[in-house]
């Protein structure tokens, strides 16, 4: 669950693991529309994982843990909720590179 927030936060603040060995030797504008397509990649996968993380839950749901008895729903719930908020990160910094794009703004980093 922890890992989820975590992946959550670092995604709020543009912290994800990143190589823009390539991308750097492009122009600014080139690589706004970089980000703004992989921005847009992430959505997509996001979405599925946080769906799949969802199904995942609802399998679990009459699995209990043994030590606790909490059931696996709740814990396999992080997936989807942590997914969904780095959805709503990632639609936000979409908007942010597009909105710089068409400005002719310099890249966030």
């Amino acid at each position: 669950m922890l890992v989820m927030i975590g992946a959550a936060s670092a995604a709020g603040k543009r912290m994800h693991v990143s190589i823009d060995a390539i991308t750097s030797l492009f122009p600014e504008k080139v690589q706004l529309g970089i980000a703004v397509i992989t921005h847009i990649m992430a959505i997509i996968a996001l979405s599925i994982f946080g769906y799949l993380g969802y199904e995942l839950s609802i399998i679990a749901e009459d699995k209990i843990t043994p030590i606790i008895g909490v059931s696996y729903y709740y814990i396999d719930l992080s997936v989807p909720i942590g997914a969904s908020i780095m959805v709503l990160f990632s639609i936000q910094h979409l908007l942010e590179d597009m909105s710089k794009l068409i400005k002719g703004d310099k890249p966030c980093q």
